[in-house]
């Protein structure tokens, strides 16, 4: 059922949602995409250490399916990083939105300004 990155969006927003067939929060997408589509088993409760699995993108470098963002939550919260989501090219960004109630894609120009740092997960083999 939930097979691509695609396949997730519209499922609803649930806080510490872990499960698409239930609902998802952002770390919990995050979690969801390493674990299942990728492959990779991340530690869920440690946001931390999901750095052991990803290289920070140099400036100038383009995102691509996959890759995970940081983001700055909202002006309460500056300086912190309070959300997160993946990119699904190198425009468009899906995460899990409190706002919108559900995962959406959304265009990475609508969010540059909240983006902390992008990293390249590293795909196990």
């Amino acid at each position: 059922m939930f097979d691509k990155l695609e396949d997730l969006i519209g499922v609803p927003y649930i806080t510490d949602g872990r499960d698409p067939s239930v609902g998802l929060d952002c770390l919990g997408l995050v979690w969801w995409v390493g674990d299942t589509i990728l492959g990779i088993d991340m530690d869920l409760g440690k946001p931390s250490t999901w750095m052991r699995f990803a290289r920070k993108l140099e400036p100038n470098e383009e995102m691509i399916r996959h890759d995970f963002i940081l983001m700055y939550g909202s002006l309460l919260n500056q300086g912190l990083v309070t959300h997160t989501g993946i990119a699904l090219d190198s425009d468009n960004i899906v995460h899990a939105s409190i706002f919108h109630g559900s995962v959406v894609c959304e265009r990475l120009s609508r969010l540059s300004h909240a983006i902390r740092g992008t990293y390249r997960m590293k795909v196990q083999s």
